[in-house]
């Protein structure tokens, strides 16, 4: 009896409890048993109840969602009710004893609980910072009966009150919901937002520069990273440099000082010179996620002696890709850059090269066989014409370069490298912004070689296509010459890369690399009739002059007797072609520029979201509540756009061919994109069937938004080209006159045809307007808010938040008056402000 004590004592502690919520004598139970029916189960809880049940309750007698004092009525009204009573209930006699008594009372009180779980999240903490692939989640729980734990639908281990789960996560904030059910149904709820980082440092190589050449063995090397959501371990740095022809990499981070933002340094060891070389970071951040970031770059020959060009943080850039021909594949796709030409400027005077040109021309008016010599006044007036940028850019380890210009203007680039022919383009260049230019192709010189001097000389090309014959006397005396002939194959292998309009390439080729030496008397040059033009074909003769940057005629070529040869006289080395003019291709290409920005404004509801077509971003608008301003209502309207929060933009364009006759394709048509210094590689399109012209395709860019050299670019409108290169089939004609570069004779076939390509350009823009960095959020402007956006070329743009106006201030640089000089104040500004487009970036901006 003494060992049964504590259990009859708790037993009557209970019954106690249970009297007291016995109704008062005469109170009738809410609902009789007899009404009942069976036990409920519920499958939802009550919107406000805290003691809402889920799951089986037998205790539930009266079914109204509860356990609660109705129930210890019910079984009261039965009390001491024994079988054969006529109130005895079986269903209250839970322990089937025969008789409704204190333990089945017990019964009902043991599942008369209110109390939910007490829940406790120990890990993470609010606002955290994580990483991983899953979130260790874990805390505690209390209840009298016990409690299940769920994180994010993920059932969590509960051993006696402690618990954890693994939830499966992916980057960016998170949002873990913590539910605990007790054996009654009763639910608790806790929360915790925390951010997974899965993402290493952002790393940025400053130098060397990407793709470009250093001027030094031991270049210096400046590295910045940084974090977004966690930090930085600097000790964690890795720096190696490896031979791009093979070999081990070799750790330089002992070379660099490095903080929490960056490291700097130069090599301890020289480096082997005329080589391309890997730089590789490696950094992990507090979190231990990692990032590697590999740059690749290029030493010249003796490095020490270039000077490489100035530089500012306003200077405008000419870039472009500098090819080796020899190597390219069929179509021009696949083509090896060179690395090691060097790329030199000179800024153009356009109204002397005009008059330089000018003088040119009258001085070979009526000549039947032009000369390259250039007359003094002639010389004098192209020096006027060109001014040398100081400073030289030599190509890196993909024939990349990109050269620096501190003034706004028109520039004449060159690119040679030895050993190769030259290269020559025309480049308008403005401050802050890049410049491409086509593609430069370097041909390398034919190897047969003959040391040449006054007495006179034979030559012959190695592949026995072309031959040269200079008499004694076309040398002056006591020079020599080293006399090289290499043919082109192709017209954009010509240093120019083009031929006057409606010419194409016959036979191209160069004399003496990039020596233009003027002969004495003329020399004789023959080439192999390849193309099997009939036995006295005239041929106009035309060249490439190097000085003012232009093709002039300089005489005919004739094809021999026997047909095996075309001949011709020549006065000095140059690039010379034997040319005559194609039928135009008999198609125009056409685009309808469908680049716009749809990333304005949300235009649904306000505080709802909507997600466009075309390019998936999601916009929304928020309105705060209005205020009264000066007695007026005032609303701040926020409008946010994914598009805003990132910087590429989509370049689109629909591209057809309007057909104005029969045309023969060769299959396929060629795009290229122009942005910003920068090339992309060549799209084919499929064009069998467009002989009568129709759609060729559409043609979609993601456009990272930044220039050649990877830079960001600021917010503005930016003009692109799209290059589309056509080709077809051509037939020879005469030209007007028997001149070089003058239009077909339509009368005066030749017979023979060639593959040539309509290369034609298309333009557009794009509009890079981002806010990443806006202080109200990225992604987020408020509406009416202007901001201002001009540049060296006089566009300004103002973007109010929804609708965006471009502007073009064509004298921007002549709104100030010569220095030393004064202006009143009521003088009206020489510049002039026009308006050139408005709209909104819905409709998109063209051109």
């Amino acid at each position: 009896m003494k060992g049964q004590t504590p259990a009859l004592l708790r037993l009557l502690l209970l019954v106690s409890l249970i009297l007291q919520l016995l109704p008062p004598p005469g109170v009738q139970a809410s609902q009789s048993r007899q009404t009942l029916g069976q036990p409920v189960r519920i499958d939802a809880q009550p919107a406000l109840s805290r003691r809402a049940l889920t799951g089986l309750f037998f205790a539930d007698l009266d079914g109204d969602r509860d356990v609660d004092g109705a129930d210890l009525g019910i079984v009261a009204l039965a009390w001491n009710c024994k079988t054969g009573d006529g109130c005895y209930d079986a269903g209250l006699d839970f322990d089937s004893n025969g008789l409704i008594d204190v333990f089945d009372l017990a019964r009902v009180g043991n599942e008369f609980d209110v109390t939910p779980p007490l829940l406790t999240v120990t890990s993470p903490t609010e606002g955290s910072t994580l990483s991983g692939n899953s979130v260790q989640v874990s805390g505690s729980v209390q209840d009298l009966h016990g409690a299940t734990v769920t994180v994010n639908g993920v059932a969590a281990t509960v051993n006696a009150q402690n618990w954890q789960a693994a939830v499966p996560v992916s980057a960016g904030n998170l949002a873990l919901q913590i539910v605990a059910v007790d054996g009654v149904g009763l639910v608790s709820t806790a929360s915790r937002i925390v951010a997974l980082d899965q993402a290493g440092p952002f790393i940025d190589v400053l130098a060397p520069r990407h793709r470009q050449a250093v001027y030094s063995d031991r270049p210096a090397i400046e590295i910045g990273y940084r974090d977004f959501d966690s930090s930085v371990n600097p000790a964690s740095l890795q720096v190696t440099v490896q031979d791009a022809a093979g070999g081990s990499p070799v750790n330089v981070t002992g070379n660099l000082t490095a903080n929490g933002e960056g490291a700097a340094g130069q090599l301890a060891a020289p480096l082997a010179a005329d080589r391309s070389y890997t730089l590789t970071v490696s950094l992990r951040d507090s979190l231990g996620n990692s990032a590697t970031v590999a740059t690749n770059f290029y030493i010249p020959p003796n490095p020490g002696a270039i000077t490489p060009p100035a530089e500012t943080d306003a200077s405008g850039w000419v870039s472009g890709v500098v090819y080796d021909s020899a190597a390219c594949g069929a179509h021009l796709v696949a083509c090896p850059g060179l690395a090691g030409a060097t790329v030199t400027l000179q800024a153009v005077d356009e109204t002397a090269l005009s008059l330089a040109r000018e003088s040119r021309a009258r001085s070979l008016e009526g000549q039947s066989r032009f000369s390259a010599r250039l007359s003094s006044s002639e010389e004098a007036l192209a020096r006027a014409a060109f001014t040398p940028i100081t400073g030289t850019v030599v190509t890196g380890p993909d024939g990349f370069f990109a050269f620096p210009v501190n003034a706004s203007g028109r520039y004449a680039l060159r690119a040679e490298k030895g050993g190769f022919t030259y290269g020559q383009r025309m480049a308008d260049i403005v401050r802050e912004r890049s410049t491409p230019t086509n593609d430069i192709f370097l041909t390398p010189l034919d190897p047969a070689k003959t040391v040449c001097d006054s007495g006179g000389c034979s030559h012959a090309s190695a592949d026995g296509q072309m031959e040269l014959e200079i008499p004694p006397g076309a040398i002056r005396a006591g020079e020599t010459l080293d006399v090289t002939a290499t043919e082109f194959e192709r017209v954009f292998f010509l240093p120019s890369g083009e031929l006057p309009p409606g010419t194409w390439e016959t036979y191209a080729f160069n004399l003496g690399g990039d020596s233009d030496y003027a002969f004495e008397t003329p020399v004789s040059v023959r080439l192999k009739n390849s193309k099997g033009f009939a036995p006295g074909t005239e041929i106009p003769l035309g060249f490439w002059n190097q000085s003012l940057l232009q093709w002039e005629h300089e005489g005919t070529a004739t094809v021999s007797g026997d047909g095996v040869w075309v001949a011709m006289q020549l006065t000095h080395f140059s690039n010379h072609d034997p040319n005559f003019p194609v039928t135009p291709g008999a198609a125009t290409p056409a685009s309808i520029d469908k680049t716009k920005k749809d990333d304005d404004c949300a235009e649904g509801q306000k505080g709802n979201s909507e997600v466009t077509l075309r390019s998936g971003f999601l916009r929304q608008a928020f309105d705060l509540p209005a205020v009264e301003v000066l007695g007026q209502t005032r609303r701040l309207d926020f409008k946010y756009s994914s598009g805003r929060a990132d910087f590429t933009e989509i370049i689109e364009a629909a591209l057809a061919l309007e057909s104005t006759g029969g045309l023969d394709l060769d299959g396929f048509v060629q795009v290229e994109l122009f942005i910003e210094g920068q090339k992309t590689a060549n799209f084919t399109f499929a064009a069998a069937e467009l002989q009568a012209g129709g759609e060729i395709g559409q043609f979609r860019f993601l456009w990272d938004g930044r220039d050649a050299q990877g830079n960001r670019l600021p917010s503005g409108i930016y003009r692109f080209g799209l290059r589309i290169r056509i080709p077809y089939t051509a037939q020879f004609f005469a030209s007007v006159g028997g001149r070089f570069g003058a239009p077909p004779d339509f009368s005066r076939p030749i017979g023979r045809s060639t593959r040539a390509t309509l290369d034609d350009f298309v333009f557009g823009s794009v509009l890079v307007n981002s806010e990443v960095n806006s202080p109200y959020g990225a992604g987020w402007v408020l509406d009416g808010q202007q901001r201002l956006y001009e540049d060296e070329s006089g566009r300004i743009l103002i973007d109010d938040g929804c609708n965006v106006d471009e502007f073009y201030f064509p004298a921007k640089n002549l709104t100030l008056p010569p220095a030393g000089t004064q202006r009143s104040a009521d003088e009206p500004m020489r510049g002039i402000f026009q308006e050139e487009e408005i709209g909104d970036r819905g409709s998109g901006i063209g051109d």
